[in-house]
């Protein structure tokens, strides 16, 4: 069984709040939700039977997403006074700030927008597989981006990749590897 992490935040149809302000790290989606407490005057709010909720946004690459009750439930749904919304992998692939608009709609027409902030945090790697993935996994996302492997005309094993990271490889008279992605660098003995 998944964990499930659920933040609440406080939503208002009638008062002027502080949009509030949800942490989230790039590519953090499968375990993450936002459970928005709807209030009216200041009171615990159910929405009514037939409501429809939507959320929607634009990432900071300015990519659009938009999710509705009525046609992605398994993303944004009712329950009693919250209105629960899942972090799907459009909305934590982008690192940066972004609003993000709660739109509540009864009968065709809407009945209130609410808003806060999705902060998406930069992952440390720039790719999601090692990102989110154990280390075996992140073993095989490297592999599964090999494009060629040969020894070049000095005798070295050479390691072109299609990983996405701009990986460079190279070996010193000892035999050692060096490993250098975006700056970083880490020595394998072969």
């Amino acid at each position: 069984m998944a964990m499930i992490i659920r933040q609440e935040i406080d939503l208002s149809l009638t008062e002027n709040l502080i949009p509030a302000v949800v942490h989230i790290r790039q590519y953090d989606s499968t375990a993450k939700q936002i459970a928005c407490n709807i209030y009216v005057g200041g009171a615990a709010y159910t929405l009514p039977d037939g409501a429809v909720v939507s959320v929607s946004g634009t990432r900071p690459d300015g990519q659009l997403f938009q999710y509705g009750s009525d046609t992605d439930p398994e993303v944004i749904w009712i329950d009693g006074t919250q209105v629960i919304i899942a972090i799907t992998d459009v909305m934590s692939n982008a690192a940066g700030r972004m609003a993000v608009d709660v739109t509540l709609t009864l009968d065709g027409s809407v009945a209130g927008t609410f808003a806060f902030v999705l902060r998406v945090q930069a992952s440390s790697v720039g790719n999601e597989a090692i990102s989110t993935g154990s280390y075996s996994g992140a073993v095989e996302a490297v592999a599964a981006a090999i494009a060629e492997v040969y020894i070049n005309e000095d005798g070295y094993l050479v390691i072109e990749s299609e990983d996405g990271l701009n990986l460079t490889y190279s070996m010193d008279d000892e035999g050692n590897i060096s490993i250098d992605y975006e700056g970083r660098s880490s020595g394998v003995n072969i």
